[in-house]
């Protein structure tokens, strides 16, 4: 390179300049070729930080009634088809230190539309469109600080948000040259998508239960939701760029492949808490750093935002039947529980062993003695002894559509891992997830299909009792006739009051569609049908042991654990599903496990 760079300075010198080789002339030329030649090799990651993803314009909708929610809702639903976020934030009072119930709500989608819902303004009951929204964990809820907000609404509103996710849990897995210097909303909008947010303590603090909001009000409202889904949006096209190792466009970019970036990352970081005080330190900038570089990223990557066991799993404490055999081991509170039942009797204080004064449904078999020894309160994979969750060897997704002698009482497949090691389990899942897909023809997105569908027949009903509520003086009177006559004989009644009519404009519309189930469940059925329960529950356990190596796992845990006793339980309980199984394909297949 040094001899290209002199080649180089002398050519230019000699033809460009037309002067005599001179050595300052050429370290000139030499220094304005390196310059070059530095900023053509930083280009690819100036192209990797462009901001593909821009902030749409805001179309802002305020929300005081039923009727006025209603008509924005299936907007709103059809912004998250494509890929499931909405922007949430919260807006209230502070007085003299006294915070006030939760006034607004702010929804946006990645498409502009801003819902601004004033609760408290919008008569309770609240509708149950707008309930079924927020606790639909298949629809992302972004922001910043968020669970502050969840927790408020929870407690002024009785609203459950199920499928938050704070943006400061998503930046340590997106290790780029983003310039952050904190973590507030307004700074992660200059540094990731270059929008400047001024944020106004006139507005901040100003009264948001008046009457009427201010357009400064309605836009800094707003501008907080739409931010914050444009972000995430901006983070998962990073991810994915890097990812594939190649520059794209957003426009090039499918849907598709951010809901496959979404799925590496989101795993163990939904539904968290906005990181503590330790977290927040490990993930500071040093001083003489003014960028979010891969080391820190991974430096705050081990404690990130994870809802860690404040107690022991395992209190192992002893239960016994009545002529003193060990039955298992369990917590304290499931001991005291038998106590204060009156079901069993007090033998040992410490540790805890309690009789119980009636025969149990079930012993222990001889095979077994796994959930009757005593376990530690460790990570099984590296050991730590602190700072730990439960894992689901088998995801929660699959594991609740088995049958019930597969899940019921059983434990076998929850262990704990320290958040290293919960991560790291959480991303190699997905390789299988993604298996299990092409092999039972079990998408992981829904795709088109939709959890609900539209009831066509109470759409008309509602429409109609709308049109009469709120246009009635512009409709002509032979027309006013025809739709009292159509809602008399559709509700059954002899007389349309407002009563009836206000409960036909807040009646949900929404039908559940039959034609929709998710991948778990189709996984599932199809291990059903095939009479492959027990080897998709091997299969896992076996995944489990290849991917992360577990060094610490109590004794007798076994990746066949039961399946002598379960074989022949499941073929009584799903009898239908073998007689679909053809014989020729099934016995072949047998044969040849048998064999490997």
């Amino acid at each position: 390179m040094v001899n290209f760079y002199r080649q180089t300075s002398n050519y230019l010198c000699n033809q460009v300049f037309n002067r005599p080789l001179d050595a300052f002339l050429v370290k000139m030329v030499g220094f304005l070729l390196r310059k070059i030649y530095s900023f053509l090799m930083k280009a690819p990651r100036e192209l990797l930080m462009e901001k593909h993803v821009v902030l749409p314009p805001m179309d802002i909708k305020i929300v005081c009634t039923h009727s006025e929610w209603n008509s924005v809702y299936r907007t709103l639903l059809e912004q998250c088809e494509s890929i499931p976020v909405l922007g949430l934030d919260a807006e209230w009072i502070t007085r003299f230190g006294r915070r006030y119930p939760v006034s607004l709500l702010q929804l946006a989608g990645k498409d502009g539309l801003c819902v601004l819902i004033r609760l408290n303004l919008l008569p309770k009951p609240f509708p149950s469109s707008l309930k079924s929204l927020l606790a639909d964990s298949s629809i992302l809820k972004i922001g910043v600080g968020i669970s502050v907000d969840v927790g408020n609404l929870r407690i002024d509103h009785d609203l459950h948000i199920r499928g938050y996710l704070d943006l400061r849990n998503v930046l340590p897995f997106i290790p780029t040259q983003y310039s952050v210097t904190s973590y507030s909303l307004m700074n992660l909008a200059k540094a990731i998508i270059n929008v400047d947010m001024f944020k106004d303590k006139s507005i901040t603090l100003s009264n948001w239960e008046s009457e009427e909001l201010t357009k400064e009000q309605m836009h800094y409202a707003a501008l907080d939701a739409l931010v914050g889904v444009t972000i995430f949006l901006q983070l998962m096209m990073t991810k994915l760029n890097q990812q594939k190792q190649h520059f794209l466009k957003f426009h090039s970019t499918s849907d598709k492949d951010i809901r496959e970036a979404m799925l590496t990352i989101l795993p163990g970081i939904i539904d968290c808490k906005t990181p503590d005080q330790k977290t927040r330190k490990l993930m500071k900038l040093p001083e003489n750093k003014s960028t979010f570089t891969k080391k820190d990223s991974l430096r705050a990557h081990s404690l990130r935002a994870y809802n860690l066991r404040r107690n022991p799993l395992y209190d192992n404490c002893q239960l016994l039947a009545p002529d003193n055999q060990i039955l298992c081991t369990c917590d304290s509170r499931k001991a005291k529980w038998y106590l204060y039942k009156g079901l069993g009797e007090l033998v040992s204080e410490n540790p805890m062993v309690i009789r119980l004064n009636f025969e149990p449904s079930g012993r222990p078999l001889n095979e077994e003695g796994y959930y009757q020894q005593e376990k530690e309160n460790i990570c099984v994979v590296c050991g730590k002894p602190e700072n730990y969750l439960r894992k689901n060897i088998i995801p929660h997704e699959y594991r609740k559509y088995f049958p019930s002698i597969m899940k019921d009482h059983v434990s076998h497949d929850i262990l704990l891992m320290c958040p290293t090691c919960h991560q790291k389990a959480c991303a190699s899942d997905v390789t299988l997830r993604q298996k299990l897909a092409e092999e039972c023809d079990a998408p992981l997105t829904a795709g088109t299909v939709n959890k609900s569908l539209i009831d066509v027949d109470l759409a008309k009903i509602r429409s109609a009792a709308k049109a009469l509520m709120t246009n009635s003086h512009k409709i002509p009177d032979h027309r006013l006739k025809e739709l009292h006559e159509f809602l008399k004989t559709s509700l059954g009644v002899d007389e349309l009051t407002v009563d009836v009519l206000q409960k036909s404009v807040t009646m949900d519309v929404k039908v559940s569609n039959p034609d929709y189930s998710p991948h778990g469940h189709q996984v599932v059925e199809h291990m059903k049908r095939t009479k492959k329960l027990l080897e998709f529950q091997l299969r896992w356990r076996q995944h489990f042991i290849d991917t992360m190596n577990p060094a610490y796992l109590p004794a007798k845990w076994a990746i066949d654990h039961n399946h002598k006793h379960l074989a022949p339980l499941l073929d009584e309980e799903i009898p239908k599903f073998t007689k679909r199984t053809p014989k020729t394909k099934s016995s072949k297949s047998s044969k040849s496990k048998s064999k490997k």
